[in-house]
């Protein structure tokens, strides 16, 4: 991958300069946000093989401090402009069809950008980008004779770590579906290594001998390149920038299954009229089987069933309220007998929100939501009322409807406030995993503060000189599990002048690390938050404190 990393940096020129005027203005951002300003950014895009211009590219800016989102596409000759842009720190990102999406800033594939800090009034020009073209895995889907088959989405993912610290597949990019002759396109990648899968979901019926219908269909599993079922054995394809890889396989034949069961609800009644399906495992399956409605005795049947360890999940409205259940089921190649499902009525959270602080309530609405405590469990929220849970009302107040599993409580703020406590009847659960499966949580209270920590500075080299480009990882003194690890582990790049900041840290002991660069999501890898730890600089923060620090560049490789 070394080749591939050098060839991209070299690739990506972004340069910061002076504003100019010259040629046809490009086009202007036309939605209005707020809060607005009067800061002006220019900047062109072209293509980074030839030279040439790129047209209609998009491109976006967003301050998470500011909550501003804004979005503008280049014109003929590749220009685009922002204004009335407010004071902050943003990130500008590109993207277009067939391109590697960047960041400014961005050097390395899969690498956060660098922050642009922009002042009231300030022009910003020549915030120019170079796309390269994006990488490809094309190839053949065949059946196990060798013949094409059509219509198989074939999927390109790749590993990465979740917050609590699991190396799962995520999706690197969206499906292609194989033609009629069983030619597929993954096209824009990034270099890197990837794992691809392809599945087909057309079924055949088994006949038994004498012409009566079994209970079982044969289809094609979900099968990984270069032809297995189990992703552990899955080869990986490694691609340079801008290269082409070809490959070839044949997906599995196997015996599917037959889910038949009851529903029944919570009030002892068929869950009549309610939505059956059985969903992949989160680790390695991204499938999901609709198995149609519960008829009117509570029986259901899904089909096509592939084997597994699976979840099905039932829904179904009660009284005005949606039940829901999901219960693990193994599947083999014959049908589960005996299946019985018991909906359960939604679990609700209700509380209030308090604001603490001199600064007034601020104009945006917060939002309370509830996230899974171990990322990749079986979990659901919102599905009783996705529109206003966990809305914040006038009078401080919310709900969370339909949860299932452990949860985390946390809170989308608004700028200038961050989360400090939540309590559920007088016990301190910040960042403590709560069952939402053991029925309604009352008297939640949740408090906000806007006295925010702030920790800033600078990098040098082992020689003391200072560093424009590099990456900050802030992390708690101590390991923190699951997803209350969010709160507390934040990386950092540096703006235009060679600053860190990073901001809204909770209180308590934290070490910082500089490194030359770091793929996004590698800070989550328990093994390498040793290293980093054992490499940085402590530092205990205090509520609302600001600390600047000067910070010396680890040797802790990339």
């Amino acid at each position: 991958m070394t080749r591939s990393v050098g060839a991209f940096t070299a690739s990506v020129v972004i340069t910061l300069g002076a504003a100019h005027a010259q040629g046809i203005l490009p086009p202007r951002d036309t939605t209005k946000s707020t809060p607005t300003g009067s800061a002006r950014l220019q900047g062109r895009v072209v293509a980074a093989d030839s030279g040439q211009p790129l047209r209609r590219v998009q491109i976006a800016i967003f301050a998470a401090e500011g909550n501003v989102r804004r979005v503008v596409t280049t014109d003929g000759d590749g220009r685009y402009e922002f204004v009335d842009v407010p004071a902050g720190r943003y990130t500008l990102s590109a993207s277009k069809a067939g391109y590697v999406s960047l960041q400014y800033g961005q050097r390395r594939p899969f690498e956060p950008g660098r922050p642009i800090a922009v002042a009231e009034g300030q022009h910003l020009a020549q915030l120019d980008l170079s796309l390269p073209r994006g990488s490809v895995i094309a190839g053949r889907i065949t059946d196990e004779f060798g013949e094409p088959i059509a219509g198989a989405q074939v999927q390109a993912q790749r590993y990465s770590y979740s917050p609590g610290g699991e190396r799962r597949l995520t999706y690197a990019a969206p499906p292609a579906s194989s033609d009629d002759l069983g030619q597929f396109r993954l096209f824009g990648l990034m270099p890197g290594d990837y794992i691809v899968s392809a599945r087909q979901q057309t079924f055949i019926n088994v006949v038994q001998a004498g012409g009566a219908n079994s209970d079982r269909s044969e289809g094609y599993l979900q099968t990984f390149y270069p032809g297995t079922p189990n992703v552990r054995d899955a080869q990986t394809i490694s691609i340079g920038l801008g290269q082409e890889v070809p490959i070839t396989f044949s997906l599995l034949a196997m015996r599917m299954a037959q889910v038949p069961g009851v529903a029944m609800t919570s009030k002892g009644r068929p869950a009549a009229g309610g939505t059956v399906s059985v969903q992949g495992n989160a680790d390695t399956d991204f499938f999901s089987v609709f198995g149609g409605t519960v008829a009117p005795d509570g029986t259901f049947t899904v089909a096509n069933v592939p084997p597994g360890d699976h979840f099905l999940q039932v829904r179904v409205p009660v009284d005005g309220e949606m039940e829901f259940v999901a219960t693990p089921i193994t599947v083999g190649d014959r049908s589960i007998d005996g299946l019985k499902v018991t909906t359960l009525p939604p679990v609700v959270l209700t509380g209030t929100v308090e604001f603490e602080g001199t600064a007034p309530r601020p104009a945006g609405t917060p939002r309370i939501l509830a996230r899974p405590a171990n990322p990749g469990q079986m979990f659901a929220v919102g599905y009783a009322d996705p529109v206003v849970n966990g809305r914040v009302d006038e009078q401080g107040r919310f709900a969370i409807k339909g949860t299932l599993g452990k949860i985390v409580l946390v809170a989308v703020t608004p700028p200038a406030w961050t989360l400090k406590q939540v309590v559920v009847n007088d016990h301190d659960v910040t960042d403590v995993a709560l069952d939402a499966g053991a029925g309604d949580i009352t008297d939640v209270r949740v408090v906000l503060i806007d006295k925010l920590t702030d920790v800033a500075g600078r990098v040098t080299s082992d020689r003391g000189e200072p560093l424009k480009d590099y990456v900050v990882v802030a992390q708690p003194s101590e390991p923190m599990e699951g997803m209350a690890a969010l709160r507390y582990i934040r990386t950092g790049r540096p703006d235009q002048d060679g600053r860190f900041d990073i901001k809204g840290l909770p209180p308590g002991r934290y070490v910082v690390t500089a490194i030359d660069a770091l793929e996004i999501g590698r800070e989550w890898a328990p093994n390498y938050q040793k290293q980093l730890r054992d490499a940085g600089r402590a530092v205990a923060l205090k509520e609302g404190e600001s600390v600047t620090l000067d910070v010396k560049l680890s040797n802790v490789p990339y």
